[in-house]
């Protein structure tokens, strides 16, 4: 008897442990083998209704490094006719250096020039090489 319970345990923690061990086998998975893109497709920001301007970073990450520049543009959407732009971005071409992983920009967003108390940033990332694939990232602005 208690050799079929013993079995019976090493058989329960050998289902267990193999799926948690072939989990563990990379950091990147969770995006595809050659993404260049948002680091994140979704950022919420709460912004101060008194604040004259409000800053956040955008992380543009490299699934793998690579031995030469890679150049990404920026697309944020045009505003409305008669609309003051209410966000700005620091740079609309965003340069990978060579051997690295990852690159930002600054995003400033002017609450006062708002017009709702809840807007939405949708920001295009399109790769400037052949074959890279476009990712997109969603701001969601809300007032204080």
């Amino acid at each position: 008897m208690k050799r079929l319970v013993l079995q019976s345990k090493r058989f329960f923690l050998i289902m267990i442990l193999c799926p948690v061990a072939i989990s563990c086998g990379s950091s990147n998975d969770n995006y595809p083998q050659n993404y260049v893109g948002f680091k994140r497709s979704l950022l919420e920001m709460s912004v101060g209704n008194m604040r004259t301007e409000v800053e956040a970073e955008i992380q543009i990450i490299a699934v793998k490094k690579a031995d030469h520049d890679r150049t990404l543009v920026l697309t944020p959407p045009a505003p409305f006719h008669g609309q003051v732009p209410f966000f700005e971005l620091s740079d609309e071409r965003v340069t990978i250096q060579a051997g690295e992983k990852s690159a930002s920009v600054t995003i400033k967003v002017f609450p006062k020039q708002m017009i709702l108390k809840t807007q939405n940033i949708a920001v295009t990332c399109t790769p400037q090489w052949k074959g890279g694939e476009i990712s997109r990232l969603t701001i969601k602005l809300k007032k204080e």
